[in-house]
């Protein structure tokens, strides 16, 4: 995998008067590779003026922080001048003190590793790489606190002496995420790695941590036969269940076969992409109008040729 080839970040001189030449070509292999990901991500991602932040994660979990902002820094030095990379990301990347690397020809081998995509949103994924990054420093920090934290902040009685609050001051956070991450102490450890992986959401998770950890043994069992983790509402109602004294095998995996409502399945159709089919003085909500009047023709239409 990518992610698991370390970043050389001297010169092919250098990897040459060290014999360090296989590990330079390694890394740079992967630089080509992280640098068509970028590109890649950014094409699958970039909708009505709009770069879904799902871009960073998927070239993030493939080749790591390290060597997307090796390749990101690169590309924005090779355009230092190109002022559609905000002064930050020039500074930033500037300050990454990446070495040149000339061919015998004098030519940077570096611009071979810069991404070719417009540069204004190569500058806004670099932004949301740095704004993610940040934040992942920062729930790890949170985490490496609360392994230092009394017991006095355990969740049942963090309420009472509310230095969850106090901490959440140090690390940047509200003393609400500082609760929640204390919370996320009482999960298993293959539930915690559910959680650091993205399988599980935050808010799921919290509920699942109030259950005893034989229930959260049964909730791993039920996850691998349904192939399914649970959503919030299903966790609440494990919560209520183990509150109860009536979760068990049987009531945990009625709950998990159940089927989940798809999230977020919205069909969006832009304004711009409609308007060539419809007259100019046609409002929106007459386009919508005509719309569904010819989609339920069409239904009608299905419906009598299926029952032919």
């Amino acid at each position: 995998m990518m992610k698991k080839i370390p970043v050389y970040k001297h010169p092919a001189s250098y990897a040459r008067e060290h014999d360090e030449l296989a590990a330079y070509r390694a890394s740079n292999q992967a630089n080509t590779a992280c640098k068509e990901a970028i590109e890649a991500a950014i094409r699958d991602h970039y909708r009505d003026n709009r770069l879904d932040t799902a871009a960073v994660n998927q070239v993030v979990q493939q080749f790591g922080y390290d060597r997307t902002f090796h390749v990101l820094a690169i590309t924005v030095c090779q355009a230092d001048w190109d002022r559609r990379y905000s002064p930050d990301n020039r500074a930033w990347a500037n300050a990454m003190s990446i070495p040149a690397n000339p061919d015998a020809w004098g030519t940077d081998r570096n611009c071979y590793l810069a991404v070719n995509s417009h540069p204004g949103l190569v500058n806004l994924f670099l932004s949301q790489t740095r704004k993610a990054y940040a934040q992942e420093r920062q729930k790890t920090s949170v985490r490496d606190m609360l392994k230092k934290l009394p017991e006095t902040t355990s969740p049942k009685i963090s309420a009472k002496f509310r230095s969850d609050d106090e901490v959440g001051q140090d690390a940047g956070v509200s003393g609400d995420t500082i609760r929640n991450y204390i919370a996320l102490t009482q999960l298993v450890p293959e539930l915690q790695q559910m959680v650091d992986e993205k399988k599980i959401g935050m808010t799921p998770a919290v509920e699942i941590s109030y259950l005893k950890p034989e229930e959260q043994q049964m909730l791993l069992t039920a996850i691998d036969s349904e192939q399914a983790t649970p959503s919030l509402s299903q966790a609440q109602r494990m919560k209520k269940l183990s509150r109860d004294g009536k979760l068990n095998d049987d009531t945990m995996l009625d709950i998990m076969m159940e089927q989940k409502k798809p999230e977020g399945y919205n069909v969006v159709l832009s304004a711009d992409k409609l308007r060539k089919y419809f007259p100019r003085s046609y409002t929106p909500q007459k386009m919508e109008e005509t719309i569904l009047k010819l989609l339920d023709a069409w239904l009608r239409k299905r419906q009598r040729d299926q029952s032919r």
